[in-house]
């Protein structure tokens, strides 16, 4: 537990760990049955490694919401938890979470999980490129691209990266990574991208183009290189007989929502298995039309 802040610092706390990129959970008590150390109104954030800004209440209060906070965190659901000795009735929506304090009190806190947006990292320049940092930036994404990709002076919070520095920043929380060269220094884009640790990694190509590409540049890869490689996604994207390049960045953007949403599904649900037939991608060029 850090030292007591003011509702001020609190809220600049929150605004470090958002500009950090870091997951964390506002936990505010609700709800107090006497004696306890805590008050209605208190407040904490707790990050995913059990880090806790704030007060929220005693050793017992503080275990049960750093468990419940991370339990959040992978769920990206909100949780009102009832912390106690004797909770004879668990209301729906709310958490139970006996404790044998010898206060006897009982805590009610609000936990509300607050999630990094996820990151985008687009590679090359080509019409593709700047489509996937204009819309990727609209769905919701953290997106990161080179001076090239971004299309004009709207995009001011689109990062701008050099592609030949990426394992330099510290930042990366495992980005979605899509490489859109299309024929201008593809092995470079792709290397780059191999570069760092990723969630997905696409390349925009033909199957027949990738294999070719791949071939090139496997021989200059270590391990995890070469592990990172078997894992690529070529051709990129959903098949939607993509056309256009803002058609094809939707149908890339989609591949990338459908896998975040499988994610966040099991989290929310870990005792279901989900199962799910894969997407066949595109035979055609770039996700595009399918040969006939």
């Amino acid at each position: 537990m850090k030292e007591t802040l003011s509702a001020i610092q609190l809220a600049h706390q929150a605004e470090q760990l958002i500009a950090q990129g870091v997951d964390f959970c506002w936990a505010t008590v609700v709800q107090v049955t006497p004696p306890s150390s805590a008050s209605v109104g208190c407040k904490a954030l707790v990050t995913a490694q059990g880090d806790m800004y704030g007060w929220i209440g005693g050793g017992c209060v503080q275990g049960a919401v750093r468990k419940a906070s991370r339990d959040c965190l992978k769920s990206q659901q909100s949780r009102l938890l009832d912390i106690g000795e004797q909770i004879h009735q668990q209301l729906p929506g709310v958490s139970a979470f006996p404790q044998t304090c010898h206060s006897e009190g009982k805590v009610q806190v609000f936990i509300d999980p607050f999630i990094a947006l996820p990151q985008l990292l687009v590679l090359g320049h080509s019409p593709v490129a700047k489509a996937l940092v204009t819309l990727g930036q609209a769905s919701g994404f953290e997106v990161y691209a080179s001076a090239s990709a971004i299309a004009d002076t709207t995009h001011n919070k689109v990062q701008q990266i050099d592609p030949e520095q990426l394992s330099d920043y510290s930042h990366w929380r495992q980005p979605y990574i899509v490489v859109a060269s299309q024929g201008y220094a593809d092995e470079a884009q792709l290397g780059y991208g191999l570069s760092i640790e990723h969630q997905y990694l696409a390349f925009i190509a033909s199957p027949k183009k990738a294999e070719k590409v791949k071939a090139r540049i496997a021989a200059k890869l270590d391990d995890i290189g070469t592990k990172r490689l078997s894992q690529l996604k070529a051709p990129a994207g959903l098949d939607i007989k993509a056309i256009t390049p803002e058609q094809i960045a939707i149908s890339i953007l989609a591949e990338i929502i459908l896998r975040l949403n499988h994610q966040r599904i099991r989290a929310q649900h870990p005792e279901k298995q989900q199962h799910t037939n894969a997407v066949v991608a595109s035979k055609g060029c770039c996700s595009g039309k399918a040969n006939p």
